[in-house]
């Protein structure tokens, strides 16, 4: 008889087939142990945050401050608090709301009609600020414990608003004209501060690529330095920049002599020179030629001695009108001869 003591192929994979259920059985076990595991880890930590919230707790809160509006020429203290610090206690889940609450600022009001101080007792401020907190919450500390502020006048001056410096302009245009709105401010301060104040400055400022006339509101210049403080309504003007475009125009015009060594004549050659006027394209057809002066001057030592080292004569614009921006003079130099009487 024949014995085939060999594994059959079907028993070979039936092995293995088992071997894969036994494998696959202890992964889902471990897995469905980690999963009780966590599911209880949660648990204990859901146990422990309920008990823990409702255990009581010390926080603390910063709220703004704001004072009642004064008139301009009355002040309180520069170090007037800004926040009052409040150290408060409730349940965990009463601070943590808390935490995402909008707080409104306290606000302290002058202490009765006519009165020097603005005021707020320990009391009024706690309860001010209870008023926006859950009645189970205590308030336990407050920094400042009160508030209590002497106010003080300072005297006021008018002063006119003026511009010490020049705005650059883009090529070929000129700032014509500035004016301010409000042309004057109120000013304050102490009387020995305000003695040597006889005007206050806009901020500086460019015109860029401005070509048309425009307004802007700029700020005035701060004088906190000097101890002296604007109204708030005074703190910017309103100011209207006039440009203007540049043109030219050109003129001969004749050489006068200003003046002479004694006894002689002076000769110029030439007598004549040519002139480029800059100025304002709106001034254009109000200038004429006897409007502008040309002349030279002879100049003498002490004792009225000729120099004969002087070969030429320097020609200068010796009047014009304001506006003009520039003259150009043509040539800038002539020869003499000088005649005598």
């Amino acid at each position: 008889m024949d014995l085939n003591l060999g594994t059959s192929q079907s028993g070979r994979k039936g092995d293995k087939k088992g071997y894969f259920d036994l494998e696959g059985g202890a992964k889902r076990l471990k897995s469905h142990r980690f999963l009780t595991f966590i599911g209880f880890v949660l648990l204990a930590f859901s146990f422990w945050l309920i008990r823990s919230l409702q255990l009581t707790y010390h926080t603390q809160i910063e709220v703004p401050i704001e004072y009642d509006k004064l008139p301009p020429n009355v002040r309180y203290p520069q170090n007037a608090p800004e926040k009052a610090v409040f150290t408060i206690q409730d349940v965990g889940l009463q601070l943590i709301q808390y935490e995402f609450q909008h707080f409104e600022p306290i606000h302290v009001k002058l202490h009765g009609k006519g009165s020097k101080q603005l005021l707020l007792g320990k009391k009024a401020l706690i309860e001010e600020f209870q008023k926006q907190l859950s009645p189970s919450t205590s308030i336990i500390t407050s920094s400042p414990q009160e508030i209590s502020l002497p106010l003080y006048e300072l005297r006021s001056k008018r002063v006119p608003v003026k511009m010490n410096f020049k705005p650059i302009t883009d090529q070929g245009y000129i700032l014509s004209r500035v004016s301010f709105s409000p042309s004057e401010v109120s000013i304050f301060g102490s009387a020995e501060s305000l003695k040597n104040i006889n005007a206050v400055f806009i901020d500086s400022v460019g015109l860029g690529k401005q070509h048309e006339p425009f307004v802007q509101d700029i700020a005035l210049k701060s004088l906190k330095r000097y101890g002296i403080d604007y109204a708030k309504e005074n703190m910017h003007v309103r100011v209207s920049f006039g440009i203007e475009a540049l043109t030219e125009q050109r003129f001969e015009l004749p050489i006068d002599v200003d003046s002479a060594p004694d006894g002689f004549h002076l000769r110029l050659l030439p007598n004549v020179a040519s002139v480029n006027i800059t100025l304002p394209k709106s001034k254009y057809k109000l200038l004429s030629p006897e409007q502008i002066k040309l002349a030279v001057s002879y100049p003498t030592g002490p004792t009225g001695e000729i120099d004969p080292g002087i070969t030429l004569l320097p020609i200068k614009v010796v009047s014009k009108p304001d506006w003009v921006v520039s003259s150009r003079i043509e040539p800038q130099k002539v020869e003499f001869i000088l005649e005598k009487l």
